[in-house]
């Protein structure tokens, strides 16, 4: 069974979605919350030209301008001082966004070791490392998380996911029990119900 990579990067879309909404405020700041309720993909300038998964991949022809130039000065900021994390962590962000992962991975290993216990660090880099099928820098990031924190649901739950990847499935079956009944109700629990149908 293979788990979609995609509910190792719920954490980090929420993240990123909330610093382009707070980010970009506008006169659209009305029409960005009624469509944010809706579930709905704002349809401003920032966001014309992104689509849900499966639909269309951001490029430069799709992307707005505002956000290339963000993403410019991002990186214009990172170059003048490299060890702010907080503009580290955003053009990191970016990057991965863009599905610019190659130039993302340095910047979060950078992270990590400038800020050893930022968890949202760990789950990113665990979720390339996932994606590109290196599923023991995965487990080992997921590891550090577990580590100082090892109540983390979100944590538990790509343990089992990589756990399964790598073909235990009893053994990613009782974590998904464990997160089902010690955290019901959470987003963890509910992917860990819906993984286990699919087990």
């Amino acid at each position: 069974m293979k788990i979609k990579p995609t509910y190792f990067y719920l954490g980090l879309v929420v993240i990123v979605i909330i610093y382009l909404f707070i980010s970009t405020q506008s006169n659209d700041n009305k029409n960005l919350a009624s469509n944010s309720q809706n579930k709905e993909m704002p349809q401003d300038d920032v966001h014309k030209g992104m689509h849900p998964p499966g639909q269309q991949t951001p490029s430069k022809s799709n992307v707005s301008g505002d956000i290339l130039k963000h993403m410019e000065f991002l990186k214009k900021d990172v170059e003048k001082n490299p060890n702010d994390t907080v503009k580290l962590k955003a053009y990191a962000d970016f990057l991965y966004m863009a599905h610019q992962t190659d130039k993302a991975l340095p910047l979060y290993q950078k992270l990590a070791k400038l800020s050893p216990e930022n968890s949202d660090v760990h789950f990113s880099l665990a979720y390339i490392y996932y994606s590109n099928h290196d599923l023991d820098k995965a487990e080992m990031e997921t590891d550090i998380v577990l580590s100082y924190d090892q109540n983390n649901p979100q944590a538990l739950y790509n343990k089992g996911a990589i756990i399964a990847g790598k073909g235990d499935k009893a053994k990613a079956k009782n974590i998904w029990n464990d997160i089902v009944k010690k955290y019901p109700g959470t987003e963890a629990a509910h992917l860990a119900e819906s993984a286990l149908q699919k087990l």
